[in-house]
């Protein structure tokens, strides 16, 4: 059953926790952050939202919250620098880690220039781009050189109505300066 996804890979999840020695939560590590966020659906996968009857809520942002078959973008070790967006979900408490569900980030606004769709990975083919509603949180950006463009490994979001400067994942990006406006804003990503 779909619903049972965070309880199955709790321990797995946990083991790698150590190994990674890192705090997890949601299927993402903090150690590994920025590329463990860089999540896609696999290309014959259509990613649906799980629907939780027992108001359990899986962010947006990981993997756990779908139905379907994903993979990790494919991104050079070592040939990128990460640059902390967006904010880490942990923090501490007296019990220990805990794990915030909404992701505070800097967001900019995408410009549909040719070629943008063709580099973006959309979470499901249901979802069609708006300009005016979705934007781009920049992870990490590939390290420059003579030979190539500089390439920005973003989250894409996308609006939603329940409150001001929230947004729900809907895909992932290997986007060129010219796709992302230089001005950015701070959101919550559910």
């Amino acid at each position: 059953m779909a619903t049972d996804r965070p309880k199955a890979i709790l321990g797995l999840q946990t083991r790698l926790a150590r190994t990674f020695e890192s705090n997890v939560s949601y299927g993402i590590y903090e150690r590994y952050l920025e590329r463990t966020l860089l999540w896609q659906a696999e290309e014959h996968s259509d990613l649906s939202r799980i629907s939780y009857k027992d108001g359990t809520f899986i962010p947006s942002w990981s993997w756990m919250a779908y139905t379907g078959e994903i993979r990790y973008m494919e991104i050079p070790f070592e040939q990128v620098d990460w640059i902390k967006n967006p904010e880490s979900p942990f923090g501490f408490s007296a019990h220990g880690a805990q794990c915030d569900s909404r992701l505070h980030a800097k967001a900019n606004k995408l410009i549909n220039s040719p070629k943008l769709l063709d580099r973006v990975t959309l979470d499901s083919k249901d979802y069609s781009f708006d300009q005016n509603s979705w934007k781009c949180i920049v992870a990490g950006k590939s390290k420059a050189n003579e030979d190539s463009e500089v390439v920005h490994y973003v989250l894409l979001v996308r609006s939603v109505s329940c409150a001001p400067q929230t947004y729900e994942r809907v895909g992932v990006g290997a986007l060129l300066a010219d796709h992302i406006s230089p001005a950015t804003e701070s959101i919550f990503v559910i």
